[in-house]
């Protein structure tokens, strides 16, 4: 298996790979399989973040992933960071409401260059 976490910075664009569903499942469960047991053998504090995350939450493999990282990671010093551009892609997803119970209480989301004072969803 040559898949490793060992360097500082790792990176994977599953941009054109989401356009075949059945490899992407197997890619993304394979991916976050790796990265669980890396941070299982090796503790110390990480970040994942996950680019134009709405394309992925139509993608129910990979948002069933966030929704285990956003729960599971930050009890192992970790961090999800997930940017999507309009906050209507989150709260219309169907995973929407899951993985905003999930982001931490203090989070703030940016929506028109202001946040909300609530760090709820504007």
């Amino acid at each position: 298996d040559a898949l490793t976490f060992e360097k500082s910075l790792v990176v994977f664009d599953m941009t054109e790979l989401l356009r075949i569903p059945d490899i992407a499942a197997a890619l993304t469960y394979y991916i976050f399989h790796a990265f669980e047991n890396h941070i299982n053998e090796n503790p110390a504090p990480f970040i994942a973040f996950c680019d134009e995350m709405a394309a992925y939450l139509s993608f129910d493999p990979f948002a069933e992933q966030i929704k285990i990282a956003l729960r599971e990671w930050r009890k192992r010093q970790g961090a999800f960071i997930g940017a999507i551009q309009d906050p209507v892609a989150l709260t219309a997803s169907k995973h929407g409401k899951d993985i905003i119970s999930n982001i931490a209480r203090k989070a703030r989301i940016l929506r028109n260059g202001l946040f909300s004072s609530s760090g709820s969803v504007c």
